[in-house]
């Protein structure tokens, strides 16, 4: 089974868009599902993950990034966990 990222978004993040298309790639190559997630719409996602910029990523169960996505650092991050 594929592990989880999940991107929390707001409406018009233009950063969201980019993030998004960039972690659809590496769910190419690695095996990640990705899920985009509205927190307008599902505001119960800021309660266990409260971000302050968007967008947010989470990756086994932790945020880990806001506002700035570091995409070789998750792409590590998911392969580190791929060894466990």
């Amino acid at each position: 089974m594929g592990m989880e990222v999940l991107v929390l978004k707001t409406k018009g993040c233009h950063k969201c868009h980019e993030v998004i298309s960039q972690i659809e790639e590496l769910a190419k190559e690695l095996p990640i599902e990705v899920k985009v997630i509205d927190v307008v719409k599902e505001p119960s996602y800021l309660e266990k993950y409260p971000i302050m910029s968007s967008p947010g990523v989470v990756f086994d169960g932790e945020l880990l990034y806001e506002g700035f996505v570091d995409i070789e650092g998750l792409k590590r991050r998911i392969k580190e966990k791929m060894k466990e």
